[in-house]
């Protein structure tokens, strides 16, 4: 649900510059939870360029990334993509729109256009609940999102070197002191290196070690990952 207040801010978001990136459905209803004959809803099918042409249901839904993509959309090249939920076939409203990503048959499933000095990414599915619901089976899910925040220009504050889609970290703030939570997915052990952000260098590293050597996470059964710290 987006009320129009708040369609009409994300609308000039993008026009003055920033990057709106939508999983499947947005605007789908109004604040008076009437559905929107055309969706995205709230005149943001202008924005993202592309509206849904047809909703399918499904236990699985996969997104195959295009050909020829710029960096750094170009990891998303032939990667099957894991959806959940919903597989919204887009239909583009400009030529000037570029499909990143199509379902089986060839329908868009992933757009990206331009919109005054800023873009749009509609995604025609639910990937990150398809990624967090197993974040080692649907690890192309993970990729598809990191991709996208990159080529935002969003600079995370801490990036994870090895182990694609196995190990996540977060960052908490702790009284002039940062938190770093790393969580493997994975039953074997990993060894990654965690890149943080110039933000969060500087500062001091509280963090509690196993007998590994490693940053202690998840839950006590998970195994270990062993780690070393550098800034970007």
């Amino acid at each position: 649900m987006l009320p129009g207040p708040l369609v009409s801010a994300l609308r000039t978001y993008v026009q003055n510059g920033g990057v709106l990136i939508s999983e499947a459905r947005p605007g789908w209803n109004d604040e008076r939870g009437f559905a929107n004959a055309r969706i995205p809803g709230g005149g943001l099918d202008q924005v993202f360029g592309a509206r849904e042409r047809e909703l399918r249901s499904g236990d699985i839904v996969t997104m195959t990334g295009g050909a020829d993509l710029p960096r750094p959309l170009a990891a998303l090249e032939r990667l099957t993509i894991p959806g959940a939920t919903f597989a919204e076939h887009l239909e583009r409203t400009r030529a000037d729109v570029r499909v990143l990503a199509t379902f089986e048959g060839g329908d868009a499933a992933i757009t990206d256009a331009r919109f005054g000095s800023g873009r749009a990414v509609l995604i025609g599915s639910f990937p990150a609940a398809a990624f967090e619901q197993d974040p080692v089976k649907m690890r192309h899910a993970g990729t598809l999102l990191q991709t996208l925040v990159q080529d935002a220009g969003v600079t995370p504050d801490v990036r994870v070197d090895g182990a694609p889609g196995l190990v996540e970290a977060r960052v908490l703030d702790a009284a002039g002191r940062f938190v770093l939570i790393a969580i493997n997915h994975d039953d074997a052990p990993q060894r990654v290196t965690f890149i943080l952000s110039a933000g969060v260098a500087g500062r001091p590293l509280a963090q509690r070690r196993g007998r590994h050597g490693g940053v202690v996470c998840g839950e006590p059964r998970r195994s270990a990952v062993h780690t070393s710290v550098q800034a970007a």
